[in-house]
């Protein structure tokens, strides 16, 4: 709550922006507008792969209803993201989710037993043929060496100029209670991550791995750590395994993976903004719109299935 509060005047001045989209059939939407902090723009931008990135406004909030009468009458998909603690004031209707859900796996829970063995039969079963295997430690020097050589070129390589790297001084804090897991192939230290304890679960909070050799990645490098982690905390009797935040989109590369892992999405309330899809009943959505996870009844549900009841509905501007 004191983050919503404080990051507030955010929504005061919102960035406007409009791109079109690829027709997928008849009726599919011409456009996409979006109105909000920005936090999520660029998000939106690698999402639909739009090249070149259009042009960006401003537009005062107290300005954002005459917007949406005008976008709401085109064929458009308008997205609106504002801070938590305004939800109050945006048009009714449409469909809520958030930039970010938290994904956590619970041991005991059905989901995560019917995704065991499969976890056994396909990444255990890399772990053993490239002979990986984990040591931890709480070592300060090792965890620079960690921060600097593992982490921080991972976050490049896999997420570029959409990358949000903790700090060093967040690391070490974590390794107060926790602990700095080393994956080792013959000897050599390949990939690892800091994990924070808390009662009852542990946070998978930094991966890293060595990219001076490409070849860990492709032998599962990173899939080990996620291996050994979660062998460690069924041997210690931890029953949650936090593997924190991911885009909520079904399709979102990070989130599939971490589904894999039996991690169940819950709503995060760390992440300020909340988003509202608005749009018309009747349009054929793209399928990357019909993968977005948005938050109905308690639970995220992929928009695609909420698409055929809300045709009986018109939606309110």
């Amino acid at each position: 709550m004191a983050k919503r509060i404080l990051l507030l005047p955010r929504s005061f001045r919102l960035v406007r922006a409009e791109f079109p989209l690829p027709g997928e059939e008849k009726d599919s939407p011409a456009s996409l507008a979006y109105f909000g902090e920005g936090e999520s723009l660029h998000y939106f931008f690698s999402l639909l792969k739009v090249s070149p990135q259009p042009e960006v406004s401003h537009c005062p909030l107290y300005g954002l209803y005459s917007q949406i009468r005008k976008v709401a009458a085109g064929r458009q998909i308008l997205v609106i993201e504002v801070n938590r603690l305004l939800k109050g004031l945006l048009p009714s209707g449409g469909l809520i989710s958030y930039p970010w859900v938290r994904q956590r796996a619970f041991l005991n829970h059905p989901f995560f037993r019917s995704r065991r063995q499969g976890i056994e039969n396909s990444y255990g079963r890399k772990v053993r043929q490239h002979q990986y295997e984990p040591r931890q430690t709480r070592d300060p020097v090792e965890l620079e060496r960690f921060y600097h050589h593992y982490y921080l070129p991972h976050m490049q390589a896999r997420f570029g100029a959409l990358a949000h790297p903790r700090s060093l001084s967040d690391l070490r804090r974590a390794l107060r209670s926790g602990f700095l897991l080393q994956i080792l192939r013959k000897g050599k230290w390949v990939a690892g991550a800091v994990c924070g304890c808390l009662p009852g679960s542990v946070q998978a909070l930094a991966f890293g791995l060595d990219w001076s050799d490409q070849q860990e990645w492709n032998h599962g490098a990173l899939s080990a750590v996620y291996y050994f982690l979660f062998d460690w905390a069924e041997k210690n009797d931890i029953p949650i395994v936090d593997l924190l935040r991911s885009r909520a989109n079904r399709a979102d590369g990070v989130f599939i993976h971490k589904s894999r892992w039996g991690a169940l999405p819950e709503r995060d309330p760390w992440p300020h903004t909340l988003l509202r899809f608005y749009f018309s009943p009747s349009m054929a959505l793209p399928a990357l719109f019909k993968t977005q996870l948005v938050w109905q009844a308690g639970k995220f549900l992929p928009m695609v299935e909420l698409l055929e009841p809300r045709k009986e509905e018109a939606i309110e501007s």
